[in-house]
């Protein structure tokens, strides 16, 4: 006589627990992973930090290119919230900073950052790669963004004062509600194909709009007495 047979249905939830029990160990490792490799990054830059001149190279110089290099890598593995962290780090380090900055960010894989609320006043984001990173209320003021990709970004309630878009991706982004966002800047962007602009329009609606706006102040003055 063969064995005991246990019914289909525990032997299908004896399979999901098991499988549920393996994903869960393999993302646990995958964050102890993470975090060793971001504990790792933070150790080496603040050696250079407070051994090296490393505040006093610009772009290109060997502590630079060294420091962008870890940094370009170790990004690539980064959750959204540890990704937050790092360019925090950078920031607050004085490392980013738009009129000095020492590390370049050319693309730096921010895509999917936590960024939100962040104060990145004056920083120095040219050519990072920004697609669908939260970016709602972070502080923008004259940061420099060109060449940024900031496709489907959420940019909604961000200050933008100053800030430099020229050539910038932001197709689908959301720029609703952005604060200190002027008509230039919007122009100067390269892409912003289906974006949502301060107003909550569609970029090209609100094209639209300004165009008969225009037209509409033009035949006034004409027809003014």
């Amino acid at each position: 006589m063969g064995g005991l047979k246990l019914p289909y249905s525990i032997t299908r939830e004896t399979h999901a627990l098991e499988d549920r029990r393996t994903k869960e160990a393999r993302d646990l490792e995958a964050q102890r992973v993470r975090e060793a490799a971001l504990q790792n990054y933070f150790q080496q830059v603040g050696e250079l930090l407070i051994e090296k001149p490393l505040r006093r190279a610009g772009p290109g110089d060997n502590l630079s290119t060294v420091v962008r290099a870890q940094t370009l890598s170790v990004l690539e593995g980064l959750d959204p919230d540890r990704k937050r962290i790092l360019l925090l780090f950078l920031y607050e380090s004085g490392l980013i900073y738009a009129r000095e900055s020492v590390v370049s960010l050319a693309a730096a894989n921010l895509s999917l950052a936590n960024l939100s609320d962040a104060n990145l006043y004056l920083a120095n984001l040219i050519e990072a790669d920004l697609s669908d990173a939260d970016l709602s209320d972070a502080k923008l003021t004259r940061a420099r963004l060109e060449g940024a990709g900031l496709s489907e970004a959420n940019l909604s309630g961000a200050g933008l004062s100053e800030a430099n878009l020229f050539e910038a991706d932001l197709r689908i982004a959301n720029l609703s509600d952005a604060v200190g966002l002027t008509d230039e800047q919007i122009d100067a962007a390269d892409f912003l194909d289906d974006a949502t602009v301060p107003n909550g329009q569609k970029y090209e609606d609100w094209l639209r709009a300004r165009a008969a706006g225009r037209m509409g102040r033009t035949a006034a003055l004409r027809n003014a007495p």
